[in-house]
């Protein structure tokens, strides 16, 4: 079962390198997401590790006829041994700095995560968290404005949502 702080465990996050190669050998950076890299991780209520990785796949990935998953990305998702899923999001490194460039606010948070939330970080990782000032530019303001308004906007469809079903199971059993 999960700690209270939701980390896998040492022997986990050695595990899933062996056994996922977005997080071996060709991962450059690899991080918590969701609620583990926000803060609110609650093991209660937690069904899953969100994790995201950069990788530079190898040069048959970039030459051959074998491309790196669906255009730059790669999702997993899959049991681990605590009941929990891993749900990975893995981009190709070039992908990652595009994102970046845009301002797009998923990827943005993985070079400010606090250090123990860094599951992989190499010489080429550390480079572009200890250069992630680059990334921030006014620009990035409009970006997390989109951003925060359309999760406002669909919390606000739940919440709606939710209330027209309660107010129907009150008319329901009232009626």
């Amino acid at each position: 079962m999960p700690g209270s702080n939701g980390l896998l465990t040492p022997s986990e996050i050695g595990e899933l390198c062996r056994d996922i190669a977005v997080l071996g050998d060709w991962c450059v950076l690899a991080g918590y997401r969701g609620s583990v890299a926000h803060g609110t991780f609650c093991p209660e209520t937690s069904d899953d590790v969100d994790l995201m990785a950069v990788c530079v796949p190898p040069l048959d990935r970039y030459f051959g006829l074998v491309q790196f998953g669906s255009r730059g990305t790669v999702v997993r998702a899959g049991p681990l041994a605590d009941g929990r899923t891993l749900d990975l999001v893995a981009y190709e490194a070039r992908k990652f700095v595009g994102l970046l460039a845009q301002g797009n606010p998923n990827v943005l948070c993985m070079l400010w995560l606090r250090p123990e939330h860094y599951l992989v970080l190499t010489d080429a990782g550390r480079l572009l968290v200890d250069n992630r000032a680059v990334f921030s530019a006014k620009t990035v303001h409009n970006a997390f404005l989109g951003y925060s308004r359309a999760q406002l906007e669909r919390m606000t469809r739940k919440h709606d949502l939710l209330l027209k079903q309660i107010e129907a199971e009150i008319k329901r059993r009232c009626l």
